[in-house]
């Protein structure tokens, strides 16, 4: 796993203090944003550093990754904004749907779904959708 040849320990913490820095700003937004759907702000900065410092580990430990994850921000607006604000859908239960989609995604992973699905778009179309992106 920690291959001293290819880094240090020096290396190997200002790594992770920069990439905390980084993607701090999660810590504060996604609770922002979701705070607007009546949820508690105490909780929901609870829920969103475990969420993210947990997950964030589990890659590092098992998959070996040095690659920090987070919450969506385009995804708390979307529960927020539309699920919550326009649909009416209650909180926990616009959750329990990214809940639930999370698990499908994990299974998807699971069974190499997900390459499939993706070695099947052509590249041309796959380029297409980066650049799209990009001027989006």
């Amino acid at each position: 796993m920690f291959n001293l040849s290819k880094s240090d320990y020096k290396v190997e913490i200002l790594a992770g203090l920069s990439t905390f820095f980084s993607c701090a700003y999660v810590i504060v937004v996604a609770p922002s944003i979701l705070v607007n759907t009546g949820a508690d702000l105490e909780a929901l900065v609870t829920s969103t550093i475990l969420a993210s410092s947990l997950s964030s580990i589990a890659m590092g430990i098992y998959a070996n990754r040095p690659f920090v994850l987070g919450p969506g921000i385009g995804v708390n607006a979307f529960v927020t904004f539309h699920m919550v604000g326009t649909q009416g859908i209650p909180f926990e239960t616009a959750l329990g749907a990214v809940f639930y989609s999370g698990i499908l995604f994990l299974l998807l992973s699971i069974f190499q779904v997900r390459e499939k699905i993706v070695r099947a778009i052509p590249k041309s179309l796959k380029l297409a959708i980066g650049v799209g992106i990009g001027l989006f």
